[in-house]
């Protein structure tokens, strides 16, 4: 997976000291390698996903060959490009038999240090996490943080351009009576009452082949009724707000992501979505400030940025409406329920470990 990110604070994890305690929830590891790989990331404001680690604004473009056929997590702001020449990647790697919390750390290090992408990679017990660093000294210090808390770091050029490398793998994803697939390949077989979902997430975060992307969608064939509305908080390539259209409802996908409402525009087109599915570069606090009410609000980030959206989120859900949220360990997922109060769980889905939440 391909990443960009924003900035956000999480607490005990910062640029300035990474060995703080990381208390609470973090940014969760990916549970597997997938073989269709998202991109980038969504955003739905400036204090969001990647930057859950701190650190700085990231480049307008992933670094090439940063990022094989993994998954990862991140976001995106534009900024000037840097030459394919300058990228560093980092890799670190973990046992997470050891310690199962491994792996967020050390993606915690890569996207404290001003890591622009990150993914993992996992085989076995064995887990690797790559970061992509446009400054080398960023790089550096990377390893250098990477090493002091007893994991094994190492700084290497990028000079190959395996920006879509990822595709070679790309393969429909099923979530309920939909069928993700990548644009490139053929379509399944389908048995009555599913449909395919034709996405190409270009240079966004949102393939659907990630758990918490399935859960969700699941979950959108439940609570969407024809005429509804629904807004999908830090959308990437639209996949959850196209597929509330095609359930009937008008959407609104938001990311702060530059290069999102184009890809969003073009998977609506090509799913006969388009006079169905609004965008939108505006943060979901500017959203809910203007008065914007919706009776589905689908939030498939991270726990931390969860906390830091909550009371937006919460503003946004209408009389009666529900909001959705995702991105959630299975083991700590009621730990962000605060941010989301006075909302009140009704049903909690779970796979392979992540959980998606409704709330009313």
């Amino acid at each position: 997976m391909l990443h960009r990110r924003a900035r956000a604070t999480l607490a005990g994890v910062g640029e300035s000291s990474i060995e703080s305690d990381i208390g609470g929830d973090r940014t969760p590891p990916l549970p597997r390698s997938t073989g269709f790989s998202q991109q980038s990331g969504k955003s739905p404001t400036t204090c969001e996903g990647a930057d859950a680690f701190g650190g700085g604004s990231g480049p307008a473009h992933p670094p090439p060959g940063a990022i094989g056929p993994g998954r990862g997590y991140g976001r995106g702001v534009s900024e000037p490009a840097v030459d394919d020449a300058d990228w560093v990647r980092v890799t670190v790697a973990v046992d997470r038999d050891g310690d199962p919390a491994a792996a967020e750390v050390a993606a915690a290090v890569l996207w404290g240090a001003g890591a622009a992408g990150v993914e993992e990679q996992e085989e076995g017990a064995e887990v690797r996490l790559l970061g992509g660093f446009a400054d080398p000294e960023d790089a550096a210090r990377a390893v250098e943080r990477a090493g002091a808390l007893g994991f094994t770091a190492e700084a290497s050029s990028i000079e190959d351009d395996g920006l879509d490398a990822w595709r070679d793998w790309a393969e429909p994803e099923r979530a309920g009576r939909f069928w993700i697939t990548p644009t490139w390949v053929e379509a399944p077989d389908l048995a009555p009452g599913e449909e395919v979902l034709w996405i190409d997430p270009g240079p966004t975060f949102g393939s659907g082949s990630h758990p918490t992307t399935r859960l969700v969608l699941t979950l959108l064939q439940d609570l969407v009724e024809p005429r509804a509305g629904v807004l999908d908080v830090g959308c990437g390539s639209g996949v959850l707000a196209i597929a509330a259209a095609r359930l009937g409802a008008t959407a609104v996908a938001t990311d702060i992501d530059p290069a999102s409402p184009e890809v969003v525009a073009a998977n609506a087109e090509r799913n006969g979505v388009a006079a169905a599915v609004g965008t939108t570069t505006d943060p979901v606090a500017v959203l809910a400030a203007a008065g914007e009410r919706y009776d589905v609000v689908a939030a498939n980030l991270l726990a931390p940025v969860i906390a830091e959206l909550g009371a937006d989120l919460v503003r946004c859900v209408g009389p009666g409406g529900a909001l959705i949220v995702s991105g959630l360990l299975a083991d700590r997922w009621e730990a962000s329920l605060p941010a989301v109060a006075p909302l009140s769980t009704a049903l909690v889905a779970e796979e392979d470990g992540w959980v998606a939440v409704v709330l009313r």
